[in-house]
């Protein structure tokens, strides 16, 4: 019996030594193939051209191809669920945005469960949103907005469409202070601004890299910012924070994320790649351009802030009445 005992136990500790080296070995060897990087978004977009730069900078570092393949719809879930059923291995990526944070509480039922089926292996960059009115209006700080919107008389925002982060952060805002505003949908950010920019609307919370250059020409007021820090791009433009809101404190943000299970050497491999080119001078311009924020870091530290923001969104979502069936 002790010798039957005691070849079980020799067979196990063999067994887990083999898997040791197998993990280990698989990480030696990575990568040994393409790698591709799929977008839940169609060609062209921010998302969509700040992945690429991404790709280049990263194959040329690890030695592969890295192959850019768009999949969008559906809010990003067509691409995220093809990226859910891939194999564990580190050789399909997701390169995704703030509904990856969005979704599981925007819609009713995912093929695919965020926290569980994915792993974050970076993140790569953020940007406030900026809260604006039309220069044609009397508001021109974030108080004035607060008292229109308290008067609940006439007034309106736009945004994206429905569940966007625009729309959520709106909500979040009337929230707070006890506001009434009439929600806007329109097919995409850029007739939404400019119905802003006529005074057809009262306010407006949308990226820098389409605000900014409109309050440049002195068609916009900007209010606000949603970071807890300035942005760089925005120094004289005070936060929600400072002013009085920090339960408003958000980011439009971009992470890489794999299936879930990929070796831990795999993704250190990978993360340490993202890393250096977040560094490359190319990568960083374009994204300045684009007005990002590299942030980059840690495996750990890019899945903690997932797993907050999908706690932060949740609330954003209940508050919204958003749901997608």
């Amino acid at each position: 019996m002790r010798s039957s005992l005691g070849r079980l136990s020799a067979c196990l500790v063999m067994l887990g030594c083999l898997m040791g080296f197998s993990a280990a070995g698989a990480a030696a060897g990575f990568p040994a193939q393409p790698i591709t990087l799929v977008v839940p978004y169609p060609p062209g977009g921010t998302a969509d051209s700040l992945a690429r730069v991404l790709a280049k900078s990263m194959g040329a570092r690890l030695g592969v191809n890295m192959i850019v393949l768009n999949k969008g719809g559906a809010g990003t879930v067509v691409g995220t669920q093809f990226v859910a059923n891939s194999a564990a291995d580190g050789y399909t990526l997701l390169f995704t945005a703030t509904p990856f944070a969005i979704n599981p509480s925007l819609f009713e039922k995912l093929p695919y469960d965020t926290l569980k089926d994915f792993t974050v292996v970076s993140d790569i960059a953020e940007t406030p949103l900026v809260v604006a009115a039309g220069s044609g209006t009397s508001i021109n700080t974030l108080g004035e907005l607060v008292d229109r919107l308290k008067t609940g008389k006439d007034n309106s925002y736009g945004s994206a469409g429905p569940g966007s982060s625009p729309h959520l952060v709106s909500e979040l805002l009337l929230h707070e202070v006890n506001g009434e505003a009439t929600h806007i949908p329109y097919q995409g950010s850029m007739p939404a601004v400019m119905d802003l920019v006529a005074n057809r609307t009262t306010f407006m919370f949308d990226t820098p890299l389409l605000m900014l250059p409109l309050a440049k020409e002195g068609r916009l007021k900007l209010l606000a910012q949603t970071s807890t820090q300035r942005s760089p791009l925005l120094p004289t433009v005070p936060t929600l924070q400072e002013s009085g809101y920090p339960n408003l404190s958000v980011t439009s943000w971009f992470v890489v994320a794999a299936r879930s299970g990929a070796p831990r050497d795999v993704l250190e491999k990978l993360n340490s790649a993202i890393n250096a080119a977040l560094a490359d001078p190319v990568v960083a311009g374009a994204y300045e351009a684009q007005g990002m924020i590299k942030t980059g870091g840690t495996l750990d530290k890019a899945q903690a802030k997932l797993q907050q923001e999908v706690k932060n969104w949740a609330l954003a979502v209940q508050v919204s009445g958003a749901k997608v069936r």
